[in-house]
């Protein structure tokens, strides 16, 4: 189980990476086109398209990993003057409507990634034209990690029930 855990949690941090490099790599892109266009009036052809494409991309493969840190944004009223029998099970629910939202995206995204791949769809219009299939596989991958790091956090929960305080 060891060997398993250290795997997922590598498959997380490669993911993480790539999404963080992809991020600062479209941030340069971003400023090299501000200054093409303010500067020399030619922007780069295809920002809109590459930034409509990146942001899902790298919000979806960096998300698991920010859950596993518990880095997402979380109220310290629940903290404060909840007890830790009730931060366990409000925890609980957490991860059981994490795991619902998610499986409903996994749901929803299927189709649509099939399609994609089968008829060889494309994001953009413009300049830049970007095969859709890879990204609906990329968000699908985020949401399922998303649901088997919710099953974790549940069973890391130990004594769920109970609540001797």
């Amino acid at each position: 189980m060891n060997t398993i855990h250290r795997s997922y949690e590598q498959i997380l941090n490669i993911l993480y990476s790539i999404g963080s490099y992809w991020s600062v790599a479209l941030s340069l892109w971003i400023v090299a086109d501000v200054l093409g266009r303010t500067l020399l009036n030619k922007p780069l052809e295809g920002t809109a398209e590459l930034v409509a494409y990146s942001l899902p991309f790298a919000t979806f493969i960096q998300i698991p990993w920010i859950l596993r840190q518990r880095g997402h944004l979380r109220s310290p009223l629940f903290d404060d003057w909840l007890s830790d029998g009730a931060k366990k099970m409000f925890n609980a629910f957490g991860s059981l409507i994490g795991i619902t939202v998610f499986s409903m995206a996994c749901y929803s995204i299927w189709d649509p990634m099939l399609s994609a791949w089968e008829n060889r769809e494309t994001i953009g219009d413009g300049a830049l034209n970007l095969p859709a299939g890879p990204l609906w596989l990329a968000i699908l991958t985020g949401c399922g990690l998303m649901i088997v790091e919710f099953i974790m956090q549940m069973l890391s929960q130990k004594n769920i029930l109970e609540i001797n305080q």
